[in-house]
């Protein structure tokens, strides 16, 4: 997947006929095609907008189109045609919802509409874009020309790679400075209710955990990467050396299961979900009933 910048930087002539064709009428109209749960694709109208190198679409909270994006991300745009000259644009990729309330406002403010709360904010990540010429309606065959993300294996690998490094050097060793080596500006993480400083937020959680626990290990057991995704089931070790989650010092170690999920974007981490079993956790350092020696 890329962005709209990257689109521009790896073909200039298709993203600025794009460009030219998704502004044509000012609002930035097009018509989205979404899927879910095998069922037929929908066609929805949206008005999307290219801001600071990224597409991005506003969609009614409680629209179809917003739960489709949500239970699976796959779309294709694309523009509307003028009879005189019906050149064509489209894109397909997938799409994430933006929850930053910093990108939210900066999108918003040069909005065809009021965007209020109930709108939420997407962006497009492409996949693929097409280009159809036809300078006149007597201009036929159209003249094709087609881009696609590089991505694939090597992609792939790069994120793999990127998130052993973030569970190396950020669970494992602490390392704030890497923090700001691997994480987007806009990082959110999910484990927690994010006040939307996710960089600051984890920084202080790295204390906080380095604070309580000493011989910390993690066993990655598998990888799996697919787009912009890498989910990650590993098995963590450590030793409760300090006041850890509202307990006292208690010197016991613990060994649970857990999952994690990145998101990468343009080499970064931008998102990050984590399941655990913290009550097999909190059993094993003596805080529940059931607890070993």
């Amino acid at each position: 997947m890329a962005s709209w910048g990257e689109l521009e930087a790896a073909a200039p002539d298709i993203a600025s006929a794009g460009r030219r064709l998704i502004y044509r009428g000012e609002d930035g109209e097009a018509l989205l095609a979404t899927v879910r749960d095998g069922t037929p694709p929908r066609i929805h109208p949206v008005n999307v907008g290219i801001v600071d190198g990224r597409l991005y679409m506003f969609v009614i909270g409680r629209s179809a189109k917003r739960n489709d994006l949500e239970a699976d991300g796959r779309f294709a745009l694309h523009t509307h045609v003028d009879p005189a000259s019906p050149s064509e644009f489209q894109v397909r990729g997938r799409a994430r919802e933006v929850t930053d309330e910093h990108v939210r406002a900066s999108v918003g403010s040069g909005w065809a509409f009021t965007v209020d709360e109930s709108y939420r904010l997407f962006e497009l990540s492409i996949e693929s874009a097409l280009l159809g010429e036809r300078p006149t309606a007597d201009d036929w065959p159209p003249r094709y020309s087609s881009w696609s993300a590089p991505d694939s294996d090597g992609q792939t690998q790069d994120n793999k790679a990127l998130v052993r490094r973030f569970i190396d050097e950020i669970f494992i060793q602490g390392r704030g400075e890497s923090v700001d080596e691997l994480l987007t500006d806009d990082f959110t993480p999910h484990t927690w209710g994010s006040t939307g400083a996710g960089k600051d937020e984890l920084k202080q959680a790295i204390k906080r955990v380095s604070a309580g626990l000493s011989d910390v290990s993690m066993k990655v057991e598998d990888v799996i990467a697919e787009g912009d995704l890498v989910a990650v089931r590993l098995t963590s070790h450590a030793v409760q050396s300090g006041e850890f989650m509202g307990m006292p010092p208690s010197g016991k170690d613990y060994t649970i299961g857990e999952i994690h999920i990145f998101r990468v974007r343009d080499g970064r981490v931008a998102e990050h979900w984590h399941q655990a079993d913290f009550m097999g956790m909190m059993r094993q350092l003596g805080a529940m009933p059931g607890s070993g020696s």
